[in-house]
């Protein structure tokens, strides 16, 4: 089930977003990222969007990149820190971050918790679990379908908009004892 909502979440960002946000300090370029974050959708400071970029492009413009200060319009990210550009030269509010989380991790303590993916995920949540039991019985024919079904199926809600299904119902499989 983990990596069922791991694997939809990063292929799909889900349309869950998460906001961590942080005070900006004068002269702090430099603010830690939420832990559980997987994809940052977007960074604002004092509700002005920043654009992303890459520590190289931001040097290649400004070679003094962390001792220019002004008002940031612009952010890198290097290991578990968010960056800002220009370093601030005041105390500006917020910095804001939209960001994809990582779904928490259920153990068989928790089945009574429901996954922490949209709901209209929780069928494809199953056809990843049919796929990998299939893969343990080296059914290799119907792991290959139900992964199919699972990728297909997330791309779909992605494509749709992730709109709930209209029919809800989970897909089950059929034990015949032999």
């Amino acid at each position: 089930m983990n990596d069922a909502c791991l694997e939809i979440v990063t292929q799909n960002d889900t349309a869950e977003g998460y906001l961590g946000n942080t005070s900006v300090k004068a002269g702090v370029f430099e603010y830690n990222l939420p832990p559980d974050l997987i994809r940052i959708r977007s960074v604002r400071v004092n509700g002005m969007k920043l654009s992303a970029s890459t520590y190289e492009q931001l040097v290649d413009i400004d070679p003094q990149l962390t001792a220019t200060t002004g008002t940031p319009h612009s952010y890198w990210v290097y290991g578990n820190a968010l960056n800002l550009y220009p370093t601030p030269s005041d105390a500006l509010g917020n910095v804001d971050i939209l960001y994809v989380k990582s779904p928490d991790t259920l153990t068989v303590d928790m089945m009574e918790r429901v996954p922490d993916v949209p709901l209209q995920y929780h069928p494809r949540i199953v056809e990843y679990c049919i796929a990998q039991a299939a893969e343990l019985d080296d059914n290799i024919a119907q792991y290959q379908l139900k992964m199919g079904q699972f990728k297909s199926s997330i791309s779909e809600l992605r494509q749709n908009g992730e709109q709930p299904e209209s029919a809800s119902y989970y897909p089950s499989i059929t034990y015949l004892s032999e």
